[in-house]
């Protein structure tokens, strides 16, 4: 007997099937979102490991170089804040868009985004490191906060055994006037233009222990601090309590001067007896 014929349909879509590449809708579908789930994935495991840098990245900046109360006199909350969001969504999304493992080009791709990741990341490091507070300078009547930035090259090329940075936490030091008149009326002459002050020439820092005596001088009683902050002096009271007590002190054994910072000013505690820091303090100096 005759065996039937298939339909010419059957041969057309059998022959469809068998080539490569050609797949039923719901075999595409399944391609297509287990992309997607590899993509997604991909990008969370990025992502987790940007925000474990990123934390090291805080922890190091707010745990030594803008120890409290020096971020909020330096400003560098905002510009900190900035830089890392921008890192850390920047790079996860980057490896969404591009992740895909049918790509030759795929670790090149990734390497290329890791590289640029790391290079934002530098160079925002770089920019905090320079601005960070490197000295508290004490001046006349008070401690100024100086960054690496705001030092001319020449003048740190000339600076003193003392300006010699720490690479942790601010150094600090007292600056003398120079001897010399006419190099005493130039700087004056700069300062009064809205230039350079005393503080900004490290080759004029000398150890901060040498000018205790200085520094008792002009050291104020704490009760003065009342008068600056009297919407919060009970808090600033508990943080002194908390600063001096840390350092072995009675509240009465302690004086302050103001310090000055480019954002925002606190309070420096010295020790009433011999001028020894005791610590920074979040209040109104002034």
């Amino acid at each position: 007997m005759f065996k039937r014929s298939e339909p010419a349909i059957g041969h057309a879509a059998a022959a469809a099937l068998a080539e490569p590449g050609v797949q039923p809708a719901s075999l595409r579908e399944t391609a297509a979102r287990d992309r997607l789930v590899a993509r997604l994935k991909a990008a969370a495991i990025h992502l987790l490991l940007s925000v474990i840098v990123a934390a090291v990245v805080l922890a190091l900046v707010y745990g030594a170089w803008y120890r409290p109360p020096l971020a909020a006199v330096s400003g560098v909350g905002t510009i900190l804040m900035l830089l890392l969001s921008v890192d850390v969504v920047l790079g996860p999304l980057l490896t969404a868009i591009v992740f895909d493992r049918r790509k030759k080009s795929l670790p090149f791709d990734l390497a290329c985004i890791a590289a640029l990741q790391l290079a934002a990341l530098a160079y925002g490091l770089y920019t905090v490191e320079a601005g960070r507070p490197h000295y508290l300078v004490f001046t006349k009547d008070r401690f100024e906060v100086v960054a690496r930035a705001d030092l001319a090259a020449e003048d740190l090329a000339r600076a003193s055994a003392a300006a010699r940075p720490s690479l942790l936490g601010p150094v600090i030091v007292a600056a003398i006037a120079p001897q010399d008149p006419e190099a005493r009326r130039l700087m004056m002459f700069e300062a009064a233009g809205g230039g350079r002050d005393l503080q900004h020439y490290p080759q004029h820092y000398q150890p901060y222990d040498a000018h205790r005596a200085g520094v008792l001088a002009r050291a104020r009683p704490l009760a003065a601090l009342e008068a600056f902050n009297p919407d919060r002096f009970d808090a600033v009271q508990a943080e002194i309590d908390t600063v001096v007590r840390r350092a072995g002190l009675a509240r009465d054994q302690a004086r302050f001067l103001p310090v000055r910072g480019p954002e925002d000013d606190v309070v420096m505690l010295v020790d009433g007896r011999d001028g020894a820091i005791v610590g920074l303090v979040a209040a109104r100096p002034w």
